[in-house]
């Protein structure tokens, strides 16, 4: 096969491809390319010659002249606060000249001043507009030797309308951008004075510090240095603050005098530090200087917070009270009145103070005062905080626990809600046990229910859980006894095993009841309640009428000088469940006739003349039953067996064939209790009397 190569520039040739013999190597020569020829430089193109910049139109002297008389004129009826005129001249002087007259932007400047200088100063929507007045004009004329000063006017724009971003920005360009400015040290001040009024103190710092340190010949500084002191008295370092405002007062005492809040500040800075008579020196400079501003106000309350501070209560009572009567400004006034109330709350004052101030010293009197009156106050959730310190102080917890729903209900996010919801846990403690001890045992389950999650005192919780069982809710009780039992101190734990194992008992759970018994007589042997619980053992037993040890434990627990009267009772009811009648009107007459004088319950001595006649009726002892039955209806004549009494009675006289008096008494029966189970039962015996006398007659006859 022929392969062909072909090279640029040369022949086409044959070439044989080269044999390889059997284990020898034969070097083949790669084709040599051919040298790229070197490329030629390229010339590059002439540069075009500049365009020679077109000659300023030149201005006729004559047009400068009458441009600058026309500017004169202008700012003439400025400095005389006559704006609208001046206004009138600009525009003719914009009017009459070219655009290329030097006093052309100018004028327009002095327009955008005139609208400032002349607009309403609390209409946003006019000073918005002279903002945007000086923004147009910024963007036409950025170089141009007026642009710092509609900078600086823009940003005090923007302060009045509370936009202090904005006007920071402006200030801030001014210091960057305008570096040569004669307004950049004004704008240094404005920076810091909208830090301020931000509450951005450190920043504020950091701006009148650079003032101070730049610039330390300046006018400015002096203010800069006053503001900077005000700074260092609003984040509290009034040591600092204290030593910046003597060099001030020092260096420049005139100015001063001009500065309110910062004649507020140095009072307060002395004030912190403990000097009360010098603070209220610069507090009553404040009252002099300014009577009628509301630093006045401001000022007074801290003259009587000084005189609190040194107890004279009949100073600061005074000056108080005449901030009341002032009523410049209504926040102020409601301090007033707070402190006024708050005074009488902590200190004792002599009883010729609070005659001559009456409500305003009465902590609760005082403190409903503005609860009432200023219920949109800033102030009004911290009166109800002292109005409730006020009734805790007193032990009035149901008037605290009042006031503290209604503030829960009215200020449900408000700051205090954490500490008020700490003073109503107390007042839940105080209140639970007022209640505990008037028996007043469901409202405190109404309480509990409703604050479940507040209440983890130990001793409420108890009171609650027996608060539960006296109405019954029994499986309610043994989960509370049972979750407290843990937590209880070792005073308490066998009474709260005692009332575990009872309301098994009474839940008729009688395996659980008698485990807990166990438990108790292992754990608390010498426990006042073992009695309580082997009475119910014994209940228990009579239930499954295992009599006979029922009465063994009757009787051990009179022995033990346990409720002599109703073991007598049960004791009594066990032996005439079993028939032993004789053991039981033994035992009803111990009751009847005490060894001592013991206070029985009625229910037992109801019951005992009542089974005592039942007995002899039983056992056809009519004449005693008939005598017991009646001296019981003339001791009990409201107890509900009055009717089954009447019944036995004209029973017994039946029996004994006296059907006179058996027939009054059923007739007696019939007509008081009628449509009764026992009166139905003696129109049965009457009709059976009535039948007997009837065939008795005819016998008679007949014999």
């Amino acid at each position: 096969m022929i392969y062909l190569k072909v090279k640029v520039g040369r022949i086409i040739k044959k070439e044989k491809k080269p044999e390889i013999p059997g284990n020898k190597t034969v070097k083949i020569k790669p084709v040599q390319k051919p040298k790229p020829k070197p490329k030629k430089p390229k010339l590059k193109p002439k540069p075009k010659p500049k365009p020679k910049p077109k000659p300023k139109p030149k201005i006729p002297k004559v047009e400068i002249t009458r441009a600058k008389i026309l500017y004169e004129q202008g700012l003439i009826k400025m400095g005389e606060n006559k704006y609208d005129d001046a206004i009138f001249i600009f525009n003719n002087l914009l009017q009459s000249v070219s655009k290329e007259n030097p006093y052309y932007i100018k004028a327009q400047f002095r327009i955008a001043d005139c609208y400032f200088y002349k607009m309403d100063k609390n209409n946003p929507h006019e000073i918005k507009s002279v903002a945007d007045m000086y923004f147009s004009l910024l963007t036409k004329y950025p170089k141009s030797k007026e642009a710092p000063w509609a900078l600086f006017q823009m940003g005090k724009c923007y302060k009045m309308l509370g936009f202090f971003i904005e006007a920071l920005g402006s200030y801030k360009y001014i210091v960057k951008y305008y570096p040569k400015s004669i307004y950049v040290l004004p704008s240094l001040l404005e920076i810091g004075n909208i830090y301020y009024k931000m509450k951005k103190y450190n920043e504020a710092i950091n701006y009148y510090s650079q003032i101070i340190e730049k610039f330390p010949n300046r006018l400015v500084t002096r203010e800069a240095t006053y503001k900077l002191g005000d700074c260092y008295c609003s984040i509290g370092n009034y040591k600092k603050a204290l030593s910046i405002y003597k060099i001030a007062m020092k260096k420049w005492p005139e100015l001063l005098n001009k500065l309110p809040e910062t004649l507020y500040n140095i009072g307060n800075t002395y004030f912190n530090l403990g000097k009360y008579r010098t603070a209220r020196r610069f507090f009553l400079k404040i009252r002099s200087l300014y009577p009628k501003t509301v630093y006045v106000d401001i000022a007074l309350l801290k003259i009587g917070e000084t005189y609190v501070k040194e107890k004279n209560f009949e100073n600061a009572l005074f000056v108080f009270n005449r901030v009341i009567q002032i009523k410049k400004n209504v926040e102020n006034e409601i301090i007033a009145r707070f402190r006024m109330a708050e005074i009488g709350l902590k200190y004792k004052l002599p009883d010729k103070l609070k005659r001559q101030y009456g409500y305003l010293v009465n902590p609760e009197k005082g403190f409903l005062y503005i609860i009432k009156h200023f219920p949109e106050s800033k102030i009004t959730p911290i009166a109800y905080s002292r109005l409730v310190d006020f009734y805790l102080k007193n032990s009035e917890y149901s008037k605290a626990v009042i006031s503290l729903e209604e503030f829960f209900k009215r200020f449900p996010f408000s700051e205090i809600r954490d500490i008020m919801r700490k003073k109503l846990k107390t007042a839940l403690i105080g209140y639970i046990k007022n209640l505990y001890d008037s028996e007043d045992y469901f409202k405190i389950l109404v309480y509990y229910e409703k604050y479940k999650n507040l209440i983890d005192n130990f001793d409420v919780l108890l009171k609650v859980a027996i608060s539960m069982k006296k109405f019954f809710l029994l499986n309610e009780s043994l989960k509370l006894f049972a979750k407290i039992l843990n937590k209880s101190p070792k005073k308490y734990k066998d009474f709260i095993e005692f009332q575990i194992a009872e309301d098994f008992f009474l839940l008729e759970k009688y395996k659980k009841f008698l485990n807990e018994l166990k438990k108790i007589e292992k754990n608390y042997p010498s426990s006042l309640y073992l009695n309580d619980l082997n009475y119910y053992k014994a209940e228990y037993l009579t239930k499954i009428k295992d009599y006979y040890n029922a009465i063994t434990i009757f009787k051990k627990l009179k022995e033990a000088g346990y409720k002599q009267s109703l073991m007598n009772y049960k004791i009594a009811k066990a032996y005439q469940d079993i028939g032993e009648y004789e053991k039981a009107k033994n035992y009803y007459n111990k009751i009847l006739n005490p060894e001592q004088n013991e206070e029985i319950e009625p229910f037992i001595l109801a019951d005992t003349y009542f089974q005592n006649a039942y007995i002899n009726f039983i056992e056809k002892n009519y004449t005693i039953a008939i005598e017991q039955f009646n001296h019981f209806i003339k001791k009990f004549p409201d107890d509900k067996r009055v009717s089954e009494t009447l019944y036995y009675i004209a029973y017994a006289y039946f029996k004994i064939n006296d059907f006179k008096n058996s027939k009054e008494t059923l007739k007696n029966l019939t007509s008081k209790y009628k449509n009764t189970f026992w009166s139905k039962l003696g129109e049965f015996l009457l009709n059976k009397i009535n039948w007997i006398e009837t065939n008795e007659k005819t016998l008679s006859f007949l014999d």
